[in-house]
């Protein structure tokens, strides 16, 4: 007996917008593109002009003819107006487009794969164009194109202003001391830079038997004033960090305490590691979090030979 069967398969194509932001002090460059081989349009617009955002979004869907309520897609790379090593920003743009419910993503820009035998020119078109077609990639299940940005909450990232603050100003007293050092060293002198330099500064003597030139000792005063300035808003930091955990009223305070409770354990340590680990990230299993601090291996072997291409990075200096 014969046997037929029949199979019906629906297909549903759903049209979406893909834009890209390439951001800039005094302006954004924008592309959209639908995917299909179309070659992206360009638009300019002021920085930070959402309004203007939004109006071109809508003429993209016109232009596209798109309906009005398509899915966006988007991407921009981490940078001023997002992430960077040194300060973490305020990463309002994503918040405002997830808000507004477009798709966002944010991009390390250092994963994005480049070629390197040849001279590559660089412009922001080039660029836009690039992440367009980086984003369709990603959205169509190839994840492997970049490396994306976990963007925290506005509660967790004003939870790490406390650390970072402390982190900035123990820079600022470092610049401050080695250069009280420099400029007595100029004169052949060493002293120990604590409370007692001022006194210190008034009694010490030049290679002749001379005292400090008035207008160098002025400096080394002022210099100094402003190291005190830098280590009394350590200590107002500090208290506030202490005053905190005494009151846990967020489960990331809690933690720190927790953390305190093991040996050798300090709440300069135990605070970042709460406030930019465990507070916030979901990590799946310990191999992110060896990435995340610097400390996943690196192997490079080739042949017969093999060696360890991995850095001990400094665990949360890294910022992203």
């Amino acid at each position: 007996m014969d046997t037929a069967a029949t199979c019906n398969f629906e297909y549903t194509l759903e049209r979406l917008l893909y834009m890209a932001i390439e951001l800039d002090n005094n302006r954004w460059k924008l592309g959209f593109t639908t995917g299909f081989g179309q070659r992206p349009r360009e638009r300019n617009i002021a920085t930070r002009d959402t309004a203007a955002l939004e109006r071109k979004i809508r003429s993209a869907r016109r232009r596209f003819h798109l309906p009005g309520d398509c899915r966006v897609l988007s991407c921009y790379e981490a940078g001023r107006e997002g992430f960077s090593r040194k300060d973490i920003g305020t990463m309002w743009l994503h918040r405002y487009l997830i808000q507004t419910g477009i798709h966002n993503v944010v991009v390390d820009a250092g994963s994005m794969n480049a070629r390197k035998k040849r001279r590559r020119a660089k412009t922001d078109r080039i660029d836009m164009e690039k992440m367009l077609r980086m984003l369709i990639r990603y959205h169509a299940g190839d994840e492997e194109v970049w490396s994306v940005v976990r963007v925290p909450s506005a509660g967790a990232e004003d939870r790490r202003q406390l650390h970072r603050e402390r982190w900035a100003l123990s820079g600022e007293r470092n610049k401050h001391i080695n250069r009280i050092k420099g400029l007595l060293a100029t004169q052949g002198i060493s002293l120990s830079v604590n409370g007692d330099l001022p006194e210190a500064l008034g009694q010490v003597r030049k290679w002749d038997g001379s005292p400090l030139s008035p207008h160098l000792k002025t400096r080394l005063l002022r210099e100094h004033e402003r190291l005190l300035l830098v280590e009394q808003q350590m200590k107002a930091i500090e208290q506030e960090q202490r005053h905190a955990i005494r009151r846990p009223e967020h489960p990331s305070t809690a933690m720190v305490r927790n953390l305190m409770r093991l040996k050798s354990i300090h709440i300069h340590t135990a605070w970042p590691l709460a406030m930019e680990l465990f507070s916030w990230r979901q990590f799946q299993n310990s191999r992110e979090i060896g990435a995340l601090v610097g400390l996943e291996p690196v192997p490079h072997q080739s042949g017969g030979t093999f060696r360890e291409k991995g850095t001990l990075a400094p665990a949360l200096q890294v910022q992203v």
